[in-house]
């Protein structure tokens, strides 16, 4: 279970990192939800964007489906991929 949940942040913190990379060089935020929370929050949307993936990670655990987690960090991970992808283009341009 440790490692999923560290699994879980890791891509978290990864896809936080990738975002803010995508944005320095031009790019937008394509999620609804964390655009509506860069917008009323500026930098410090990372607060309830890891406030929403706590939430998340605490029902998947209260719910006792750690395979969720294991999933939301490979599609957190996926994410955080393809943004560092976008941001390297961004960046050639």
């Amino acid at each position: 279970m440790v490692e999923a949940i560290i699994a879980y942040v890791i891509a978290n913190l990864l896809d936080v990192i990738s975002t803010n990379k995508v944005l320095k060089n031009g790019g937008k935020e394509l999620n609804p939800v964390m655009r509506w929370a860069m917008d009323k929050f500026g930098k410090a949307w990372v607060i309830p964007k890891f406030l929403l993936a706590g939430i998340a990670l605490g029902l998947f655990l209260y719910f006792g489906v750690l395979w969720l987690v294991w999933v939301a960090a490979a599609v957190y991970g996926a994410v955080a991929v393809n943004n560092f992808r976008i941001a390297k283009k961004l960046e050639d341009n």
